[in-house]
């Protein structure tokens, strides 16, 4: 039965199968572009869709709300602000 319990932990401590991730101090990385930030509430009579951007030169949010009403299609209306909101970065 030791033998089985040595075969075991030699199989479970070997590095045949280990994956050596280089580990960096100090910062994450992070992006070269700031990301686009979408938030989407339900209203009476519709939907709010909220964008916001940051620009870390001026070190200012800026946030542009969309109102889509019952009566649009909602999936129409998300990819135009979307496509908008890219167009402007």
């Amino acid at each position: 039965m030791n033998w089985l319990k040595r075969k075991l932990r030699n199989w479970i401590n070997s590095d045949d199968d280990c994956i050596e991730l280089p580990l960096r101090a100090g910062r994450e990385h992070q992006f070269d572009d700031d990301p686009i930030k979408f938030s989407v509430t339900m209203a009476r009579g519709g939907i709010v869709v909220t964008s916001s951007t940051y620009d870390r030169v001026k070190d200012r949010n800026y946030n542009v709300v969309h109102v889509i009403h019952d009566n649009e299609d909602v999936a129409a209306q998300v990819g135009q602000i979307v496509a908008m909101e890219l167009m402007k970065q």
